[in-house]
């Protein structure tokens, strides 16, 4: 997988794992030990930042399919909590989701 080239075989198998991953479950792990202590911590910290923000806001992120949008505030799992991003495999669906949640902007998510 490290030598994946756009609209190669291996890339478009690749793809279509990743796809189906994010479409049955939500999200898809990714082991890639060649990234950096550096970018592992500014993700996290983004999501940190995603994460601390009011449960009003992230409640504005819904859908009518179940796990989808904003979940949490659960009785039976009061440590949970989780958000999907509509089409998160396009700029239009990320930039989507950031301006909801933060609508004066945040160019750094």
């Amino acid at each position: 997988m490290e030598n994946l080239k756009p609209d190669t075989n291996s890339w478009l198998s690749a793809r279509s794992d990743v796809r189906r991953a994010i479409k049955e479950y939500g999200s898809f792990i990714a082991l890639y030990d060649k990234v950096s202590a550096e970018l592992n911590n500014e993700v996290f910290n983004k999501l940190k930042e995603l994460f601390d923000l009011p449960t009003k806001t992230k409640s504005q992120n819904w859908s009518d399919k179940v796990y989808y949008g904003y979940v949490g505030q659960l009785a039976h799992l009061p440590i949970h909590e989780s958000l999907a991003i509509a089409d998160a495999n396009t700029l239009d669906g990320v930039q989507s989701f950031t301006n909801l949640m933060w609508p004066s902007g945040n160019d750094n998510f």
